[in-house]
């Protein structure tokens, strides 16, 4: 009878799936670039109590891709042989460079459109947003485990749970900001729509081998829950189409203006979560469990392997399905901190601390310098550490004329230019339609109005 074990070349095939769509992703919200770019509405994503220099500002509809995979890029996975020029996936190498713990990340966003609208003091703003999130940590046994097999960890137990977070959701933001003298404050309440999610509550799955037939024993407590995967649709996506999966947020950000030259920010975004009730399921896996082997002929028919069954018959050796009982997934909250100098009107540096909480807190930092050559032509460099890679040169570029401006954000500016080397990227782009100057301007010509009427009087 054939035996199903760890070592076996279908799970080899899987690693292979998994881990090569973990390198093509880099295709394509971590915004570094952005958040210093404050001639552009959307700086406000980072941080709510920026406020816009306009009355009024339309954003039509615009892209966000952002990926980052921080064990290995595209070209540490997929090597030539330089003997015949060949290409072969480098498994071992990739393996061989990873930490303990690693995490691939995608977040693509649509924004429908944005409207920004100043009255005296007060801004509001409305914003209509589609989210992909997708955020996956695992471990480098799990990895190893998959591809060269078990006998490697004999008499040794390894974790190989990996925690997942993949939500789709719609946003309905609505945004209100105030200027003081010192300081501007923000808000934004965000009314959320799920649309499909998997998310893991309870990530451990520890696996020891024995030394006799490399038997193995699982000890799990491990829960994963998912809905609205069964009966997504792609018309799902329409600006306003619906849901029952109900959900909220909050950004939160303050604005402290030391004097004319510095300036130091604070906030947090997407504190909230969704309530799931459409087509739930709830996969739990708690206790010990021995395994020694599958039969594969069970699965094998006409030469073909039925992967299917393979993978229902292993789910229902560790794991009970529950199904319809509502559940809640948080989203997850990123916070930024920065502080700007301005020698000129015209001229910014800054810096930034970036943090993500997701399975513990991913830190980042950048440094910034930017300049407003004109007022249609404005432009930025950015340097940043982001997911254990310090090769994020980044670059704010907003080119208009009257009331139109086009903008490019992004914070992997070589990631795409060389993209088989990169293991960021992050990247916005749109257009925007200006309404109403208000900013440093009009401020300096009312105060010299003032100056002249109190001279007349």
């Amino acid at each position: 009878m054939a035996q199903f074990s760890v070592s076996s070349e279908i799970n080899k095939l899987i690693l292979i799936v998994l881990i090569s769509c973990c390198a093509v992703g880099s295709k394509a919200q971590q915004e570094y670039a952005l958040h210093f770019n404050r001639k552009m509405a959307q700086s406000t994503f980072t941080n709510p109590a920026f406020l816009s220099e306009h009355k009024v500002v339309l954003s039509l509809p615009s892209i966000v891709y952002n990926y980052g995979n921080n064990a290995f890029s595209y070209n540490d996975l997929v090597k030539k042989d330089p003997l015949d020029d060949s290409t072969y996936l480098n498994i071992d190498g990739v393996i061989g460079q990873m930490r303990d713990k690693n995490q691939l990340q995608f977040q693509s966003y649509l924004d429908w459109f944005s409207l920004y609208i100043s009255f005296k003091k007060w801004q509001f703003s409305f914003n209509v947003t589609e989210k992909i999130d997708f955020k996956f940590k695992y471990t480098k046994d799990m990895i190893s485990l998959l591809w060269n097999g078990n006998a490697q960890y004999i008499g040794q137990e390894i974790e190989i749970g990996p925690a997942l977070n993949f939500q789709v959701y719609k946003e309905y933001g609505f945004r209100f900001a105030r200027h003081f003298d010192k300081f501007d404050v923000g808000l934004r309440f965000k009314l959320l729509n799920g649309l499909a999610n998997i998310y893991s509550v309870q990530n451990s799955m520890k696996l020891s081998t024995g030394s006799v037939n490399y038997s193995s024993n699982l000890n799990t407590d491990y829960e994963i829950r998912e809905s609205g995967l069964r009966d997504f649709e792609a018309n799902q996506f329409l600006p306003f189409s619906n849901s029952p999966n109900k959900g909220y947020a909050f950004d939160l950000g303050a604005v402290y203006r030391l004097n004319e030259k510095w300036e130091f920010t604070a906030s947090v975004i997407d504190l909230g979560r969704i309530k799931w009730t459409d087509s739930v399921r709830i996969h739990k896996s708690n206790g010990s469990f021995s395994f020694q082997g599958v039969d594969i002929n069970e699965f094998i028919s006409e030469e073909e392997f039925n992967t299917q069954a393979f993978e229902d018959s292993i789910a229902d050796l560790y794991f009970e399905t529950e199904e319809g009982r509502s559940y809640i997934s948080n989203l997850v909250p990123k916070s930024y901190f920065s502080a700007s100098f301005h020698p000129d009107a015209a001229t910014t540096f800054g810096a930034l601390i970036h943090m993500e909480y997701f399975d513990g807190i991913q830190p980042g930092v950048s440094i910034y310098a930017g300049r407003n050559f004109t007022d249609y032509f404005q432009m930025g460099l950015s340097y940043a550490y982001k997911n254990r890679r310090f090769d994020n040169l980044g670059l704010n570029l907003n080119i208009g004329m009257p009331a139109f401006t086009i903008y490019l954000v992004t914070d992997n500016l070589f990631n795409i230019l060389r993209p088989g080397y990169g293991r960021n990227l992050t990247i916005r782009y749109g257009m925007n339609i200006s309404l109403g100057k208000l900013g440093e301007r009009k401020k300096k010509d009312n105060e010299e109005a003032e100056d002249k009427a109190e001279e007349i009087l």
